[in-house]
């Protein structure tokens, strides 16, 4: 009976901090202060917004070590992105541009231009991330291509939004 009536009392002592713990649970959930962002509207980011405009250009030189086919048609494609982080998301850009070359040798070379212009909240703290590929598409015409075919690609990292007029410019080399 003795053991019956500890875990009764148990139980009690239990129940009540469960009660006191909720309790303040409660209050301290009532207490709380809700911070909500209002919405921003598309007129407003314009208003806050400052135009970024420039190009950037790619330099490419690729060492050739496999040659697929004897006459190789080249693709050098370079792409930049910014995601303004003074917005929910909703101001994302992503500029892609590729141009074909020859190979000369065991050497290619070409020159990506990739011009923009961005309506950007934070462009003074917003980073471009860059990245490029080179690609074998295979032999024939980039309309009639058949296998195999080859891509290298790398990610350069990412860089500050650069100043508005600025022609920003990058060496590429890569080996296939």
């Amino acid at each position: 009976m003795k053991r019956f009536t500890t875990l009764l009392f148990a139980i009690a002592i239990c129940f009540t901090l469960s009660q006191v713990m909720l309790g303040q649970t409660a209050a301290a959930a009532r207490n709380r202060i809700q911070v909500t962002r209002p919405a921003i509207s598309a007129e407003e980011i314009k208003a806050a917004s400052t135009v970024y405009t420039g190009k950037f250009v790619f330099n490419f030189t690729v060492t050739v070590d496999s040659v697929l086919h004897g006459n190789d048609y080249y693709t050098c494609t370079a792409d930049v992105s910014v995601d303004d982080v003074g917005t929910t998301g909703d101001n994302y850009y992503d500029e892609t541009a590729a141009v074909s070359a020859v190979r000369s040798g065991t050497t290619v070379t070409c020159t990506v231009t990739i011009p923009y212009s961005w309506t950007l909240v934070s462009g003074s703290t917003d980073m471009v991330s860059i990245d490029y590929a080179v690609t074998v598409p295979g032999p024939g015409t980039p309309t009639t291509q058949i296998l195999p075919s080859r891509t290298t690609s790398h990610t350069l990292g990412s860089i500050k939004v650069p100043l508005s007029g600025a022609t920003t410019t990058t060496a590429i080399t890569a080996t296939m």
